[in-house]
């Protein structure tokens, strides 16, 4: 009667000894998203209203990106409000609500974030209101999220805190 105890402790042994977190084929260092928040300056353009500028400031947590887009054409200044999420790559999607003539737009936003140049390219597609409407856009980084780990330097300056 005193070999079952024995054996249920060789067994509970043999079955732990699998688990001492050697098990190379799991992330050491899990990767994260690109930290994209900070302030970003570039141009737009756009299918209605022609070749403008543009900024924007996008706060971020973990792959939650959100901000408001300022594009400046001739004669008229429209904001976009954008609700984003990015991957491990970069690519950031999601929507954007704009108002234009007294008309609520809804657009569809997909972009690529490159972090060695703080680039920004991307493109929106109307889907509600604002019939038929694109746009790409081209934004650089002016300056990162203070709260952010992530810094990028151009070579000379840095790119400082917003």
């Amino acid at each position: 009667m005193r070999c079952i105890p024995v054996v249920a402790l060789l067994a509970a042994v043999l079955a732990l000894s699998g688990c001492n977190g050697s098990n190379s084929s799991l992330p050491t260092n899990p990767q994260s998203v690109p930290q994209t928040a900070g302030d970003y300056v570039g141009t737009v353009t756009d299918s209605a209203m022609g070749s403008g500028t543009s900024a924007i400031t996008f706060s971020q947590t973990g792959s939650s990106i959100g901000g408001t887009l300022v594009e400046t054409f001739p004669g008229l200044t429209l904001f976009n409000t954008f609700a984003l999420v990015t991957d491990l790559s970069g690519n950031l999607s999601g929507n954007a609500v704009a108002t234009v003539a007294n008309s609520a737009c809804g657009f569809k936003v997909a972009a690529t974030y490159n972090s060695t140049t703080g680039q920004l390219n991307g493109t929106y597609t109307a889907y509600s209101g604002c019939s038929g409407e694109t746009a790409s856009f081209t934004l650089t980084q002016q300056c990162t999220n203070p709260s952010s780990s992530f810094r990028r330097r151009d070579g000379v300056h840095g790119i400082l805190p917003c």
